[in-house]
């Protein structure tokens, strides 16, 4: 006897530990998928840049990102404030050559690093130090980088304005450990100045730190280019290591100035015994170069050359000195002519004498300076009008 219905498969359904692996896998997939954009639209990336920053002392912000596994991250509105208050960063854009795999699996020994449109301001303390970093040794050892449209600004507690504002910089440098094995900040040969025009904040900060006698001046006018020689810095924190000598030249193209009347009156009276009446307004010869040092004493110059309109290139006065970071001066000003260049040896002894006898030395602050008679300095040099 045959059944009239017959018999239909069983459905199989899959086993328990089998839907596990497939739900563990797909969510797999989605985290993979979904990571960078985690990363780049949450708080992570801040995560993410302070670990690659690497410091203790810095806290870091970015309130934009992009980039995914193989895409490079990048960085917007990126903010760095140190914990003391002694350094304050923004940065529009911060463009890294590391991709998140890279970042996650594989982190790279180096790295490159460009930032655009950078604002920088260094607060420096009493004791005229520069803040220091602490690392946490999670950072990059070593990393090229590149600032466009950078501004720096650098202050002191005793003055009002700024040391230094410097705007539209384009700077270049790296990171690596020197042969003791501290990581420094190394900057390369930069123009921080170029031909820009001058005006009256020169007299309060930028070159009245190379050249003082600016800051006796009112109505500047014309322009000059700067630039800096490379250094390196140490970022450590390692108290026996300094960035200093930081060394540069100031070309003055073109400038003119006028005298305060206070310092005007105290020139003329040094130099009264010179039958000539001095005008108020200065000059500079034009194109010429001025090299300063800045150490641990304060910022050095020689041979800021300037003379007195009509009388230039006649009769100059060159200074050189120190003015420190209390803004104490010590400097020298000499009388030059350019007659010595018509004069040959011996005539021209006479005239080297009756000059050296008006040499004088500038004492007190920047902003209350006091000529007084002062020791001629012998030089080898050939006068010049510098």
């Amino acid at each position: 006897m045959s059944s009239s219905s017959q018999l239909k498969p069983a459905h199989v359904l899959p086993s328990r530990p089998s839907r596990r692996v497939a739900w563990l896998l797909g969510m797999l997939l989605v985290v993979v998928l979904l990571a960078p954009r985690l990363m780049t639209h949450t708080p992570l990336r801040t995560v993410f840049l302070s670990a690659l920053v690497g410091k203790r002392d810095l806290l870091v912000r970015a309130d934009g990102a992009s980039g995914g596994w193989l895409e490079p991250l990048s960085f917007t509105r990126v903010s760095l404030h140190h914990r003391r208050g002694s350094l304050d960063c923004t940065i529009g854009r911060l463009q890294t050559n590391l991709s998140l795999l890279q970042y996650l699996f594989s982190p790279p020994s180096s790295a490159a690093i460009a930032c655009d449109d950078v604002s920088l301001t260094v607060h420096i303390d009493e004791q005229g130090r520069w803040p220091t970093l602490d690392s946490e040794g999670t950072s990059v050892e070593r990393a090229r980088w590149a600032v466009s449209r950078g501004t720096l600004v650098l202050t002191v507690p005793w003055r009002p304005q700024p040391l230094i504002r410097l705007q539209d910089l384009n700077v270049n440098g790296r990171i690596e450990p020197d042969q003791h094995g501290h990581r420094c900040l190394e900057i390369d040969a930069c123009r921080l100045l170029d031909q820009t025009p001058l005006d009256d904040s020169h007299a309060v900060q930028n070159l009245a730190l190379v050249a003082p006698v600016l800051s006796q001046t009112t109505d500047i006018r014309g322009s000059a280019s700067l630039t800096l020689e490379a250094l390196r810095i140490p970022l450590d924190g390692v108290e026996e290591f300094s960035p200093f000598p930081l060394r540069g030249t100031v070309v003055m193209h073109e400038l003119t100035a006028r005298l305060t009347p206070q310092i005007l009156q105290q020139v003329t009276a040094a130099v009264g015994r010179l039958p000539l009446t001095l005008p108020e307004r200065i000059t500079a010869p034009r194109n010429s170069r001025v090299a300063f040092e800045v150490t641990e004493a304060g910022i050095q110059h020689t041979d800021m050359a300037f003379g007195f309109r009509g009388f230039s290139p006649v009769l100059q006065i060159v200074t050189s000195g120190v003015l420190r970071l209390d803004e104490t001066i010590l400097l020298q000003l000499q009388l030059r002519t350019g007659l010595l260049r018509l004069l040959k040896s011996p005539w021209d002894l006479p005239v080297r004498w009756v000059l050296q006898r008006f040499t004088l030395q500038a004492v007190g602050t920047v902003n209350s300076p006091k000529l007084q008679p002062g020791r001629a300095v012998p030089t080898d040099r050939p006068e010049n009008d510098n």
